[in-house]
């Protein structure tokens, strides 16, 4: 995983070798270019002797990949993993990164009654009525796939069962079942609460 990429000099190294060392950081906080560590002592190499390297890990392998012999290059490409790395993340654990998300909520309603709409008939009616009238006023509003729906859509659906009679604890319980539908979709409704409080 990227999240654990590390940055080495690939070099040889004096009656060693060819061998891969950490960097060496300077008293300034800098890496030293042309410095390796390795096996606890610290070496002078010049700067056309080897190459940095990243080293990554997957499925319990090592991966290297080379980054040339420029230092300010090779941090570059390796803050560059690791951002992406931690997006994905971030994505995987919102549910951004669910291909769900990309795909029409008319196609997702379908599947989603089919899966949960189960129990006594008052319970299949309600996840049937609640699922069918969000993706009815989403497709008024031309929100078509669930990486567009945001909070404001479900206040939007707040206010039309409001509309259509439902009172403040029933429109509750259909909140409760829009955030399933949300989750099957791929979108985590709790992260907008989190912004909410961020922003504040």
């Amino acid at each position: 995983m990227a999240n654990s990429a590390s940055l080495l000099r690939y070099a040889s190294l004096p009656g060693l070798g060819w061998r891969r060392g950490a960097l060496v950081q300077g008293k300034n906080g800098r890496i030293k270019p042309n410095a390796v560590h390795y096996n606890g002592v610290e070496y002078t190499v010049e700067p056309e002797n080897g190459h940095f390297q990243i080293r990554q890990y997957e499925k319990g392998r090592s991966i290297y990949t080379n980054c040339g012999t420029d230092i300010e290059t090779a941090v570059a490409r390796l803050s560059q993993l690791q951002a992406k790395a931690t997006l994905l993340t971030a994505q995987r654990k919102l549910g951004v990164a669910n291909e769900r998300t990309q795909q029409l909520l008319t196609k997702l309603l379908g599947p989603f009654i089919e899966k949960y709409a189960h129990g006594s008939e008052d319970t299949m009616y309600a996840y049937r009525y609640t699922a069918t009238s969000f993706v009815n006023l989403m497709t008024h509003r031309g929100t078509l796939i669930s990486a567009d729906i945001n909070e404001d859509c479900v206040i939007a659906f707040d206010r039309w069962l409001e509309a259509q009679g439902n009172k403040k604890n029933t429109r509750a319980t259909r909140y409760g079942y829009i955030r399933c539908f949300l989750r099957y979709c791929g979108l985590d409704p709790s992260q907008w609460q989190a912004e909410r409080r961020t922003c504040r």
